[in-house]
């Protein structure tokens, strides 16, 4: 994962058994997913609404970005930490919030229970191993927009089923 607040963002998601299942990278209000085991892409305005379809979650790239970035080591000093982060609802506004835990290196993160029935993602968890602060490079533009093969497949979100594309499911 490679993030420049506010708003560029890349994240490599592994599969169960190591290798890329899916390249996000978030710059210049776009999202870009690579799907290597499909070869296919999809290529969509940065909304809540599109990182809900791929992440299951409701937030903007620099809701996103602060989630990850709790997993600092600056962000919890004490090493286990709770803190609440706004997600967005149908009309951009933040409808209810994301409460995430700190425990270690493990972020555990899930919606606030509003109603009797949850809905959409119930929870996500992120470990991380190991954490590095850079400079700038001149490379940045390509680490955050990369280019898309040749041969590729555009899948269009509305042609998806909601919530957790880019995830896998237990």
């Amino acid at each position: 994962m490679a993030a420049v607040a506010p708003d560029s963002l890349r994240v490599e998601i592994t599969g169960p058994l190591g290798g890329v299942r899916a390249l996000l990278a978030a710059g210049d209000n776009r999202v870009l997913a690579l799907i290597p085991g499909t070869r296919e892409y999809i290529d969509e305005a940065a909304t809540a609404g599109v990182y809900e379809m791929l992440l299951g979650l409701r937030l903007d790239t620099r809701a996103l970005i602060g989630l990850i970035r709790l997993g600092d080591e600056g962000a919890c000093p004490a090493g286990s930490c709770e803190t609440r982060v706004p997600m967005s609802g149908e009309d951009g506004a933040p409808d209810r919030m994301l409460i995430v835990t700190r425990q270690g290196a493990t972020l555990q993160a899930r919606p606030e229970e509003i109603g009797a029935v949850p809905r959409g993602l119930r929870a996500l968890e992120l470990r991380l191993d190991d954490t590095t602060m850079t400079r700038d490079s001149p490379d940045q533009h390509d680490l955050f927009a990369p280019r898309v093969p040749e041969g590729w497949t555009r899948v269009r979100l509305e042609s998806l089923a909601p919530g957790g594309l880019l995830l896998p499911s237990r």
